[in-house]
C-alpha cells in the first residue's frame, strides 16, 4: 500500500521549490532505501520459488476476489477464482495460480465495466462502514472459533471500538479537508493529505474488509 506513495513524493518535493533535479534526487534516495529491503526478498523468492515474484503471490487472489464473476465487494470464495493451482501444490503451482487469477480479474473488469462502480462502493462499505472498527475484538477470539469473552464483554468492547472509530473518522476527515483547502498549503500538509488518501484508496482495488483500513487510521489521528 505504501509503495503507491513513491511516485507522489517527487511531486511534493518539486512543489516545495520547483527544482526537478532536487525532487528526482530525493525520489531516487527513497527508491534506493526501499530497494535495500525489497531486493533481498525478491532474490529469496527467485531462489526459493524458482520464479520472479517481486513481493508476494497473493495479489492475483485478492484482485480475483474483488472483480471476478460473482464478486460482492467483500471476501468471498468464488468458483471463478478456482484455477486448479495453488500453494498446496508447490511454488510453481502457486505462481501459476497468481498469474491466472490476475488474468481472470482483469478480463472480468474489461467485460463488466458497468459493474465496477457498484463494486467500488461495496468495497468501501465493507472496509469503512459496515463493521465499524471492532474486527480486532473478533480476531483475538480466532474469529469466534475460540471464544474467551462473555457476550456482554464482547458487546461492550464493540461499542468502545466503534465509537472511538467514528470519532476518529469525523475529526480526521474534518482535519484532512482543512489541510487540503487552506489557502497557503505547505508541502508537509500535502504529504499528510496524499498519504491519507493513498492508504485509504489503494485497498479498494481489491476486496473490502474491516482490517484493510488499519494503515489509514494513524494518519487520520494525526
Amino acid at each position: 500500500i505504501a509503495l503507491a506513495l513513491v511516485p507522489i513524493l517527487p511531486l511534493l518535493w518539486w512543489a516545495q521549490d520547483r527544482d526537478w533535479r532536487r525532487a528526482l534526487r530525493f525520489g531516487g534516495l527513497v527508491v534506493a532505501a526501499i530497494a535495500v529491503f525489497v531486493v533481498p526478498w525478491t532474490i529469496r523468492n527467485a531462489i526459493r520459488m524458482d520464479g520472479f515474484v517481486p513481493l508476494s503471490t497473493n495479489g492475483g487472489e485478492n484482485l480475483c476476489i474483488g472483480h471476478a464473476p460473482g464478486a460482492t465487494g467483500a471476501f468471498t470464495v468464488l468458483v471463478a477464482c478456482n484455477t486448479g493451482d495453488g500453494v498446496q501444490y508447490g511454488p510453481a503451482s502457486e505462481i501459476r495460480a497468481d498469474k491466472a487469477k490476475n488474468r481472470i480479474a482483469k478480463r472480468s473488469i474489461r467485460e463488466n465495466l458497468d459493474r465496477e462502480p457498484w463494486l467500488l462502493w461495496r468495497r468501501f462499505y465493507f472496509t469503512f462502514v459496515r463493521d465499524g472498527d471492532h474486527d480486532g475484538v473478533i480476531a483475538v477470539e480466532s474469529y469466534r472459533h475460540d471464544r474467551w469473552f462473555s457476550y456482554a464483554t464482547e458487546a461492550r468492547l464493540f461499542r468502545v471500538a466503534d465509537v472511538a472509530y467514528w470519532i476518529t473518522c469525523a475529526a480526521g476527515v474534518a482535519g484532512l479537508l482543512r489541510l487540503a483547502l487552506r489557502r497557503r498549503r505547505r508541502p508537509e500538509a500535502w504529504l499528510l493529505v496524499s498519504s491519507t488518501l493513498v492508504t485509504a484508496l489503494v485497498p479498494l482495488a481489491f476486496f473490502g474488509d474491516s482490517r484493510f483500513k488499519v494503515p489509514v487510521m494513524p494518519l487520520l489521528l494525526v
